[in-house]
């Protein structure tokens, strides 16, 4: 019909373009259970206002306040924080006003005397470390002060030892030498860029906060560690000769160019020596002085320095690692050798008789005392060795017929024997920084023995009229 002519086609449902999809996932994962909100958070621990310490300390930037800080024996973080940060204090005041110098016996008393009633970390370094920075802000000053104090100040055993040294350790960082003895785990200083002999290979040690833990305590003081290492110096060359004597003359041994260069390149650069102009008057002859007063009044004195072992030991090291650090230069050294070797024979006395059998702090002194020996000789001899043989010719004999019978009662053989087992020692002790004492002792008498038997075969004419004389 008509209106069915006129009706518009049929048009379809599905549209054409971009379309939008939505779709549903009804598979949950059921198995998911979300976790419950804690009622406390941690983090919000720290917000509480009752448990945030708003009076935190800080460091101390004024030498009165670093005094009155090491006095506060109640306040854990006060004191703690002024003694590790003492010793930079102190060095940083140095040379800027008056501010160190006048309070500078108050100070070392304080920090001589100092306890360890919170058992901090460190403690017995970072006071060291503080008492080297008071020695060296006025050595000619400070120097005496401590060794009139480590006679007659009323301390114990152990804070006399540190006195000492700081007055050892002071006097070679004075001269130029570094302290990297001071770090009582061995391991290498950061100020060092070449490792210590005794710094253990990394993979054989723990992390260093548990090796810290674990690791056993090293009680060696730093400065006999400082002795150890610088009386293995010393017998380095003397082990080598006495090698020699085994293995061939020098002349058929050869070196290689390269080696040449590398000692080369580890001589140090030649530097001035602060110390050597007030070794003497500073550092020896206020120690040997009153050493020397002490040892006549030590029958009627209830407690003197004197008597004890393990002090006197320690001085006889101290006195020759300052005699060492102010070297050939030191305009006293001809006093400063006297001084020393009158100690070493009013000390050697009943060391060498009594060591053998006694305990290990008279073992201590005579390794003391075969050390100064030994320093007195290496040092007087590269300043002048006719001058020796001349002022201290009666000297040089007693001391090598003393290390001679020393040779002979410890273990290592007497004679050209020890000598000889000095030098095959000498490879096996050089990665060691401590060997037995007996084994030590030993080397040091046969390094003597070795060193006067050099001095009277080179200078044996002025030594005939020299004892001639006597």
């Amino acid at each position: 019909s008509k209106k069915a002519s006129l009706r518009s086609p049929t048009t379809s449902n599905e549209l054409s373009g971009p379309r939008i999809t939505e779709v549903t996932d009804d598979s949950e994962e059921d198995d998911l259970v979300p976790y419950g909100k804690p009622d406390s958070d941690p983090e919000d621990e720290d917000e509480d206002s009752t448990l945030v310490q708003r009076n935190k300390p800080t460091a101390p930037v004024y030498i009165r306040d670093l005094i009155v800080s090491l006095r506060d024996t109640e306040n854990y973080d006060r004191h703690s924080l002024a003694l590790t940060s003492a010793s930079s204090l102190i060095r940083r005041k140095t040379g800027f006003g008056r501010e160190v110098s006048d309070n500078a016996e108050e100070l070392a008393a304080i920090v001589v005397g100092l306890g360890d009633p919170f058992d901090i970390d460190r403690f017995e370094e970072l006071r060291l470390q503080a008492l080297i920075s008071l020695i060296l802000s006025d050595p000619q000053k400070m120097a005496p002060w401590f060794a009139r104090t480590f006679f007659e100040g009323d301390f114990s055993i152990n804070q006399r030892t540190t006195i000492l040294s700081a007055l050892g350790l002071s006097a070679r960082e004075l001269a130029g030498f570094s302290n990297d003895e001071l770090n009582p785990q061995g391991t290498a200083s950061p100020s060092s860029s070449n490792p210590s002999p005794t710094t253990p290979f990394p993979s054989k040690t723990l992390p260093t906060h548990l090796h810290a833990l674990y690791a056993p305590p090293n009680n060696t003081s730093a400065l006999t560690r400082t002795a150890h290492t610088l009386s293995n110096t010393l017998m380095a060359p003397l082990a080598a000769r006495a090698a020699d004597s085994l293995t061939g003359p020098t002349a058929l041994k050869t070196r290689t160019f390269s080696s040449r260069l590398a000692v080369a390149a580890r001589r140090k650069p030649a530097r001035a020596n602060a110390l050597a102009p007030i070794a003497g008057p500073a550092f020896v002859f206020p120690l040997t002085g009153r050493w020397f007063q002490y040892k006549l009044q030590g029958a009627g004195v209830a407690y003197a320095p004197t008597q004890q072992p393990q002090l006197l030991a320690h001085l006889l090291t101290t006195l020759a690692i300052v005699l060492h650090a102010a070297g050939p230069t030191a305009p006293a050294l001809p006093q400063m050798t006297r001084e020393l070797w009158d100690v070493l024979f009013a000390a050697r006395g009943p060391a060498s008789i009594e060591a053998e059998e006694g305990v290990g702090s008279e073992r201590a002194v005579l390794s003391a005392l075969l050390f100064g020996a030994l320093t007195l000789l290496e040092v007087n001899e590269a300043a002048d060795a006719r001058a020796l043989v001349l002022d201290f010719g009666r000297e040089v004999v007693e001391t090598g017929q003393w290390a001679g019978a020393v040779v002979e009662k410890f273990p290592g053989g007497g004679g050209a024997v020890g000598l000889r087992w000095m030098g095959q020692r000498q490879g096996k002790e050089s990665g060691r920084q401590e060997s037995g004492e007996d084994e030590r002792i030993a080397m040091l008498a046969a390094a003597v023995l070795l060193r006067t038997g050099e001095i009277v075969d080179k200078h044996q004419r002025l030594l005939v009229g020299e004892m001639a004389g006597l």
